[in-house]
């Protein structure tokens, strides 16, 4: 770490903490520790935590390990120690997103300006703030570019060694990012990078082999390949939409309460037709006292007497979805989804076009994040004037070609380094990879809650945006000044 660099993270420390400050009545909100599908019983965390993990089936084990182990430091005061550790994350991020700017040839004042942009957006104080898996998720890609940056620099193994750990923890933590987003990953580096080839191949049988464990063992407990067994739940919310079957046009603009009714109306139809398993006609995410008798069965012998598996409602009254009984209902969803799709195509794709629509909403104008969002309320009105998602709120499906207009120059941007700048071009690359694929794997399988799916990328569109930028107005400058 050069002298330069050290007076910059020293005064970004200063600047983090006197925001941070300044923001005060920002409260961290807790409750998803209690009440979040993904995460276990607390009680089951602390009282037997590897027993917990070995039987979750619902959600990839990391965070969950995470939150356990902290709460068997800390009983009392985990809450407390998970809060800290959020703001650590935040300031690295500070960090990491300033030493990446500086990495694309944006000169440190300026890359120092731009980090200090986002860490001081609605977006960074918001969900720094709220104590779920989406910023320790942010903090792991941001890493793992950080990285790959590191190992592109010092060509030194131990960093491309770093780098597929934290991708393997990142793989461990959220369920969207499975074999296929590693071999994504494998690819690029290999294409850019074919002298070391044999290297990447060997280190990314880490991340590989340990995800396939975890594939193998929930296929040997509970029947299915993967990473969650919500799979099936999850597609359902997307492909109810492909029921109205409107075209993209009528869809985007037609109200909520209109869409519920149609959908309402097609499902009614096709589950008293017997078309539809029960579990679907039921609907996703239900307490299982709703469901039909045919998931209410007993649970295998094996499996009784495990909190995890077989009790119903966590201590804090809040349904276990990792109830044994939840994989037979999302098999069933599942099913029920691929045969829709299969048999609406076009309307799926609509559906996912809706889905694309309320990604690209601001990140904080979520219903999880309101109490914090009118504490910081004059914050995000300047942020809006400025910033993509505000733009986007502003100006509806007019800003669409704004957006469209962003994506091209960026991929320009990329491809112009695959040109002329092999080592920034693999960091670009691979920018644009996560960013696209976690918009597209997200569409694919949520239609409310994306605001805080693409939090995980936005950090990487600001930096490719940002780049983007200065190296056009430098191009513009150069070409003028001839």
């Amino acid at each position: 770490m050069s002298r330069v660099n050290s007076k910059y993270y020293i005064l970004m420390l200063f600047i983090y903490i006197g925001s941070r400050i300044y923001f005060k009545e920002v409260d961290f909100l807790t409750s998803l520790v209690y009440s979040g599908w993904q995460i276990l019983d607390i009680k089951w965390l602390e009282s037997d935590l590897l027993k917990s993990l070995y039987y979750l089936h619902s959600q990839p084990p990391f965070y969950n390990l995470l939150i356990g182990i902290i709460v068997k430091i800390s009983p009392q005061h985990y809450l407390v120690i998970i809060s800290i550790l959020y703001l650590i994350l935040s300031y690295f991020i500070y960090i990491m997103i300033f030493y990446i700017l500086n990495f694309f040839n944006i000169p440190k004042p300026l890359s120092f300006v731009f980090a200090t942009i986002y860490i001081l957006s609605p977006e960074a104080i918001l969900y720094e703030h709220w104590i779920f898996y989406t910023w320790f998720n942010t903090f792991l890609i941001l890493l793992s570019l950080f990285l790959l940056i590191r190992y592109q620099e010092s060509n030194s193994d131990i960093y491309l060694l770093l780098f597929f750990i934290d991708i393997t923890i990142l793989m461990l933590t959220r369920s969207m990012f499975h074999l296929i987003f590693l071999f994504g990953i494998v690819a690029i580096l290999i294409l850019f990078n074919r002298v070391k080839w044999k290297r990447v191949l060997i280190l990314s049988l880490i991340p590989a082999s340990i995800v396939a464990t975890l594939y193998m063992k929930n296929y040997i407990l509970f029947g299915f390949f993967g990473n969650s067994s919500w799979m099936g739940m999850n597609l359902s919310k997307v492909v109810k939409y492909a029921l109205i079957d409107s075209d993209i046009k009528t869809l985007l603009s037609m109200p909520y309460k209109k869409k519920q009714e149609k959908i309402d109306a097609k499902m009614d139809k096709l589950c008293k037709e017997h078309k539809l398993s029960l579990a679907m006609c039921k609907g996703e995410f239900l307490p299982l006292g709703l469901y039909d008798k045919e998931y209410q069965k007993d649970l295998p012998a094996q499996y009784k007497g495990i909190a995890v598996l077989q009790n119903k409602f966590k201590s804090t009254n809040n349904t276990n979805f990792n109830h044994y009984n939840y994989i037979k209902i999302s098999k069933d969803m599942q099913k029920d989804s691929v045969k829709l799709i299969l048999n609406h195509p076009m309307s799926y794709i609509n559906a996912v076009l809706t889905s694309l629509k309320n990604y690209i909403k601001p990140s904080w104008d979520y219903y999880f994040l309101q109490s914090n969002y009118i504490k910081i309320a004059n914050l995000i009105s300047v942020y809006e004037l400025f910033y993509i998602g505000g733009v986007i709120k502003k100006y509806g499906l007019l800003s669409t070609a704004i957006v469209a207009l962003m994506s091209i120059f960026i991929l320009l941007y990329t491809i112009y380094l695959i040109y002329t700048d092999k080592n920034r071009a693999i960091t670009a690359v691979y920018m644009v990879y996560i960013i696209y694929f976690v918009m597209i794997i997200s569409i694919m399988f949520e239609i409310g809650e994306l605001h805080r799916m693409r939090v995980m990328s936005n950090p990487l569109l600001f930096i490719l945006g940002c780049a983007t930028i200065f190296e056009s107005i430098r191009y513009i400058a150069k070409m003028v000044t001839r």
